[in-house]
């Protein structure tokens, strides 16, 4: 309970229920800032966090001997619902969040576009038909096209502009991608 002996593990497992969460960087990100931050004011930890009794608890796991897991290794589940709990009594951390919302997207459109996107889903789609057709069954071609593609992503960001006009560079980012296409 001493929030100056920070210790963080990459979570293991993904939770189903969000999925937008894969990747490594928002995370390392927020927990660098919650450790920084507990570092800076300890105080924030004893006093807002600690008397809840709330914090979410974690034991080392032995039930298997071959796959011993200490207890700073974490599934998912429990490192989302820690980020959330602590975000929730922490402003500071909780603003923090949008800054990290931010750029999840602006990496996946950077890394990815939206035909390169098409392309990787394509090459998933078609790994399973071909299991199927290994089974003797058919897999149905893959559904979607560029322009399928954009009008989604085009729909998402209309039903999105009003969250995105705080962060103003993410909605101008977001109009640059459909000027492009």
């Amino acid at each position: 309970e001493d929030p100056r002996r920070y210790v963080v593990a990459e979570p293991v497992s993904v939770m189903a229920t969000n999925f937008g969460g894969t990747s490594f960087s928002p995370g390392a990100i927020s927990w660098a800032e919650q450790g920084f931050h507990f570092m800076e004011y300890p105080k924030d930890f004893y006093e807002r966090v600690l008397p809840t009794g709330m914090l979410p608890r974690h034991k080392a796991d032995e039930t298997d001997p071959g796959t011993y897991r200490p207890a700073y290794v974490v599934d998912a589940r429990h490192g989302t619902q820690t980020s959330v709990f602590i975000g929730s009594f922490i402003p500071w951390i909780q603003e923090r969040g949008f800054t990290h919302s931010r750029i999840k997207v602006q990496r996946m459109w950077a890394l990815h576009p939206i035909d390169k996107f098409l392309d990787y889903c394509r090459e998933d789609w078609d790994h399973y038909c071909e299991k199927f057709r290994f089974e003797g069954r058919n897999g149905p071609d893959f559904p979607y096209t560029s322009e399928i593609g954009r009008h989604y992503l085009n729909r998402y960001r209309d039903e999105n502009k009003v969250s995105m006009k705080e962060g103003g560079e993410l909605l101008q980012y977001y109009e640059s991608l459909a000027a492009a296409k």
